[in-house]
């Protein structure tokens, strides 16, 4: 089994994701990223700059975030057909499922060291922002690869990549929008599973909403992120269980 695994996830890094891609897009993520940090360093005003730190955050969750996401299922996401013909390979249902669960994580690892550099070198200069926030991010993108590969049981690489996504994209948009409308409201208190599912949504941004405009949760960052996490290993937990049952069903 563990040696099937390794050869699963040979295939999937092997030719699936083209250095030309790769260079292009990373390019595109660390130009980005250079500008917020160029316009965040030029700032002198401490307030300024948390607010600045935490538009980079709502930002990056709506336009970043689904861009790398997206394009990491494009490449794991199947057809029926063409998992018939990798089984045929490897040999081992539970095997190909690990195998492109760990080349998803893979390859959002590199987004994943890039965002977390650039929240570094904000939280530095930013007293009232963490470590908390980078720990939050990682968590947050765990989740939305957990939420795509059971996108991907579709057999549908159009479904699993555009309902991503849209997911990636609509969902941290909601939280936001109703954060917004709350305060709007004068609504600043949010119960257990109010708080609990805006971490689900968007970790880092729920944060940082109540870090700077005094939103209180019912829920510490610790305990919102645990629940994401929890959540997270159980839709993988579903996926490779999904996955796997085919066997019996043959596809």
């Amino acid at each position: 089994m563990p040696s099937r695994v390794k050869t699963s996830i040979k295939w999937y890094m092997k030719g699936l994701f083209p250095i030309k891609l790769m260079m292009l897009l990373y390019s595109i993520i660390l130009f980005i990223d250079l500008l917020f940090y160029t316009y965040y360093i030029n700032l002198v005003n401490p307030w300024l700059k948390t607010i600045s730190t935490f538009n980079i955050i709502v930002i990056t969750s709506l336009f970043l975030n689904p861009l790398i996401l997206a394009s990491g299922v494009a490449h794991v996401a199947r057809t029926k057909d063409m998992t018939v013909y990798e089984l045929s390979m490897i040999g081992n249902w539970r095997a190909l499922a690990i195998g492109r669960l760990v080349s998803l994580l893979l390859y959002i690892l590199p987004y994943l060291i890039i965002q977390s550099v650039l929240l570094f070198l904000l939280i530095t200069r930013d007293s009232i922002v963490g470590i908390e926030i980078i720990l939050l991010t990682i968590i947050m993108l765990l989740f939305y690869c957990s939420l795509g590969m059971v996108l991907s049981l579709s057999g549908s690489r159009v479904v699993a990549v555009i309902g991503l996504s849209m997911m990636t994209f609509l969902l941290p948009l909601s939280a936001w929008i109703l954060i917004l409308i709350s305060q709007l409201n004068n609504v600043v208190d949010f119960d257990v599973i109010t708080s609990i599912i805006l971490y689900l949504l968007n970790s880092p941004m729920t944060f940082m909403f109540e870090k700077i405009y005094g939103i209180r949760l019912s829920v510490s960052w610790i305990q919102g992120g645990g629940v994401t996490i929890l959540t997270s290993l159980l839709l993988m937990a579903l996926y490779i269980h999904v996955f796997t049952r085919r066997q019996q069903l043959k596809i």
